[in-house]
């Protein structure tokens, strides 16, 4: 694919994902990720070792260690490794006791998790309509931005008054309409008064919580595999790929590439001559990363402090240093390309989305690590796969029981919001029928009496009229029909991991006491 769309592609994720200082995106470009629909059901339910071995892939994936705008791996240390480690040598603090706020904290993990036969703590259906409602929030707004970003770039009359008119205000309205189902059938603040609750409460008894975390996450059933190739079983959500309505649409002209690429980040822009491309559609979407045995609360709780010989997670202060800086909370994933060069009036045939920008220039350019240490990761590597025993289905169990579909109606509105009534589509394309060849089509004819005379008559001697010889228009000729869009492409590519920054950690109370 043209580098220029790519470079606009990467600028217009940002601005679209994200969205505060807390979030950043880290691109594949040195290890493109491809899936077909078809495989993705074994990351949730693997049945074969080969279903494990894609279920083992998608999580080393998504749980290596990010640290800036290009996605590198040292293939050694995941989130898992972490996390794990954490809860082993972290040493928790001591607080007198509170009855009261036990109490309270019993009540809000009652609304945010049940615990199942095997004694596993999963979440309530009140938690995942929170998520799946707040999800579908998060799309309305990513589908606004992105037609808003669109329609910055436009100097169309009709295109601009069809999106302030039309379009701006309906992207609103389903923005609006999923933060009412969110605060309704979400249960937004009972579920965020839980979640708070139950955070204050951890500063009251220390060592309870701390024995509760490490409890919630046993290596020997959380974790599967062979010694070197261990993994923590990892998902999506919400899970509907297949369903139309969960993909967005959107299109960047020449004007918007030109532009995005002009801000794109200046270590990763490349010279050359410019885009070939009239305009790139393709559809988008961003899928949550469901973790049963991870609890980004542990990391970022300040009721313990690490070991003497630790390195410090994350300073906090947004650069890469710490051992966890932040961790992979989202993926967006892009599919049917479909691009229009300049040269052509039809646009090309869909194909996956792949990065293709200079590996040796990113690895030099953008980050100085040691080429030798990169491992680029793809989906498609040979990994080692694990037996299908009782703690394999016992933790892809648990992870699926964190997966959903999207929330109903929420998604349907944002989909809708994209098309444009027709009245608007007619007077953006006039232009182009307007200004059409005009002398095409043409042929002699010869008034006679009041209708078209044939030159093959005349001819032929059948009539003996004559006329000074004239030219009119022919009736003009019906268009050809248009050529059949391109037949999307089902391949699924990731486009960006987003990423969530954490605070700093550890960061103990000053209050608590150690011993």
């Amino acid at each position: 694919m043209d580098v220029h769309v790519q470079l606009a592609l990467i600028e217009k994720a940002k601005r679209i994902f994200a969205t505060n200082d807390q979030l950043f995106l880290t691109f594949p470009v040195l290890w493109p990720i491809n899936f077909a629909p078809e495989t993705l059901p074994a990351i949730l339910s693997p049945q074969t070792p080969a279903d494990y071995a894609q279920a083992q892939n998608f999580a080393r994936i998504c749980n290596f260690i990010p640290r800036d705008m290009v996605a590198l791996a040292d293939g050694e240390t995941f989130l898992w490794d972490i996390y794990q480690d954490v809860l082993e040598r972290g040493q928790p603090g001591s607080a007198p006791p509170n009855p009261a706020t036990d109490a309270t904290r019993a009540a809000a993990l009652a609304i945010l998790y049940t615990t199942n036969s095997d004694g596993q703590r999963q979440e309530t259906a009140i938690y995942k309509d929170y998520r799946r409602y707040r999800d579908a929030w998060f799309v309305a707004q990513e589908d606004y931005a992105s037609r808003r970003i669109s329609a910055e770039n436009q100097t169309d009359p009709a295109i601009l008054t069809a999106w302030h008119e039309v379009d701006e205000p309906r992207l609103r309205a389903a923005i609006e309409q999923a933060k009412v189902d969110w605060e309704g059938a979400g249960h937004r603040s009972q579920v965020e008064t839980a979640l708070a609750e139950e955070q204050a409460a951890a500063a009251s008894d220390p060592q309870t919580r701390w024995a509760d975390w490490r409890a919630s996450f046993n290596p020997d059933l959380d974790m599967l595999g062979v010694p070197g190739a261990r993994f923590a079983p990892t998902g999506f959500s919400p899970t509907d790929l297949s369903a139309e309505s969960s993909w967005l649409q959107a299109s960047m002209d020449a004007a918007e590439i030109a532009d995005l690429e002009t801000a794109a980040p200046a270590q990763l822009r490349v010279s050359g001559d410019p885009s070939e491309i009239e305009r790139v559609a393709f559809e988008f979407r961003s899928v949550a990363i469901t973790r049963p045995w991870f609890n980004s609360a542990v990391l970022t709780s300040r009721i313990w402090r690490g070991a003497q010989d630790q390195e410090p997670l994350s300073e906090g202060d947004g650069t890469a240093t710490g051992r966890l800086p932040a961790y992979v909370s989202a993926i967006v994933l892009i599919r049917n390309v479909v691009v229009t060069p300049k040269s052509q009036a039809a646009p090309t045939t869909s194909t996956p989305f792949a990065f293709t920008l200079a590996a040796q220039d990113m690895t030099t350019r953008v980050i100085p690590h040691d080429a030798g240490l990169l491992l680029r990761m793809r989906s498609d590597v040979l990994l080692q796969t694990v037996d299908h025993t009782a703690d394999g289905n016992r933790a892809f169990a648990n992870l699926r029981s964190q997966t959903f579909t999207a929330a109903p109606n929420t998604r349907e509105l944002s989909a809708m919001a994209f098309h444009r009534p027709l009245a608007s589509i007619q007077i953006a394309e006039q232009p182009a029928v307007m200004t059409a060849t005009r002398f095409e089509g043409m042929s002699a004819r010869i008034p006679f009496r009041g209708r078209p005379f044939n030159l093959e008559r005349v001819a032929a001697g059948s009539l003996v009229d004559r006329a000074p010889l004239q030219i009119e228009p022919d009736p003009p000729a019906a268009a050809p029909p248009p050529p059949p869009p391109p037949l999307p492409d089902p391949t699924i590519a990731v486009l960006a991991f987003i990423c969530k920054r954490l605070p700093r950690a550890p960061n103990p109370l000053p209050e608590l006491t150690w011993s």
